[in-house]
């Protein structure tokens, strides 16, 4: 559905009564990314496009207001939604992002791990969701300095081992 589509923040809560909402992003460089008139907004059951009306990035939490969410109740109805742009207007078809590695199976060496259902970023940390081949979910952390080979046509990310996580997995 969003394959086309790369997710650079989160819409976290309404802010104010007249439809604004608060939102973060991924990166900080993504910032960037939101000067434009629409953005693809989308949770696990839709996705929508919708236009930018007013965006502020100046206070300490960032503010954006969309055309046609005009009160507390309508923002309500994005709360949790991902914010999304085409992944096309960031860089070469030979780019890797996080999200490339959902629905690769995970190896650590030769050591077949598990697969990886969805990529958690926190502000110092990118972890990868695993369901090991016990049927149990865990948090790997991934950093560029781990992966050893990326295959993402045959779905594969080999990843040096991490010390103490081939015992729980």
């Amino acid at each position: 559905m969003l394959q086309d589509y790369i997710s650079i923040g989160r819409i976290t809560k309404p802010h104010g009564l007249k439809g604004g909402l608060k939102f973060f992003v991924y990166n900080e460089s993504s910032i960037a990314l939101l000067n434009r008139k629409k953005l693809i907004v989308s949770n696990k059951l839709k996705k929508i496009e919708l236009r930018i009306e007013e965006l502020n990035l100046k206070s300490s939490s960032y503010l954006i207001k969309f055309f046609n969410i005009n009160d507390r109740n309508d923002a309500e109805n994005y709360r949790d939604f991902e914010i999304y742009i085409p992944r096309s207007d960031l860089a070469d078809d030979g780019d890797i992002f996080l999200v490339d590695f959902i629905e690769c199976e995970l190896f650590f060496e030769d050591k077949k791990i598990g697969t990886i259902v969805d990529v958690v970023s926190y502000s110092s940390n990118n972890l990868l969701k695993v369901v090991s081949l016990k049927n149990k979910n865990h948090l790997i952390p991934i950093k560029k300095e781990l992966i050893k080979f990326f295959d993402k046509k045959n779905r594969k990310l080999v990843m040096q081992t991490i010390e103490g996580v081939l015992d729980i997995c």
